[in-house]
């Protein structure tokens, strides 16, 4: 288990155009929340509430993680991540559960610190409630890292309440259909 530090900003659009130019990489991102031990038999899986993260990179490469977070204590959390097979999951009963659907772009590289990203949150139907959010994963001060990028003054109070699984909705379209819209998104960004 590692502890994720984290913050959290409400990006307005002008900032948001400026940062997707800037960004170094960015993937498609799909997270569900399930709450059903029995979903995914893993012998890894002991609580019956997760997340799964599917990533998608430019060349359709897939990536399927599980992850468990602890309790907000201020920025930090417990976090617990692991890659799991696609054929150990459901694919077609996930549209069941509630998820967030993004565009991540990365202003530097995954997992150095600190990792900052650009989270673009996409929609079939009705609107997001949150069209971007910056995050800042770090050990170390969080100000030199806001004043650089220019985010201090879009910081989010009420982290609980900006949270991916707060914003998370059911969208009723078949898994794939979904995977296969935010690929299209993916392929035409930045």
């Amino acid at each position: 288990m590692k502890i994720e530090r984290e913050k959290k900003y409400l990006i307005p659009d002008y900032l948001s155009e400026k940062l997707k130019l800037e960004s170094l990489l960015n993937v498609g991102v799909i997270q569900w929340y399930i709450n059903d031990l029995d979903f995914i038999i893993d012998n890894r899986i002991k609580v019956p509430k997760y997340r799964l993260r599917l990533v998608i990179d430019k060349d359709f490469n897939k990536k399927w993680v599980i992850a468990f977070k602890g309790k907000l204590r201020g920025f930090e959390r417990e976090e617990y991540e692991f890659e799991i097979e696609e054929k150990k999951i459901n694919v077609d009963l996930l549209k069941e559960y509630k998820l967030t659907m993004k565009l991540r772009y990365y202003l530097t590289y995954p997992g150095m610190d600190p990792e900052i990203v650009l989270d673009e949150f996409l929609s079939i139907g009705e609107p997001v409630k949150v069209k971007y959010l910056a995050e800042i994963e770090t050990f170390n001060d969080f100000e030199e890292i806001e004043q650089k990028y220019g985010f201090k003054e879009f910081e989010v109070s009420d982290f609980k309440k900006y949270t991916n699984e707060q914003l998370a909705r059911k969208i009723d379209l078949e898994t794939n259909k979904l995977i296969n819209f935010l690929y299209e998104k993916l392929i035409k960004s930045r």
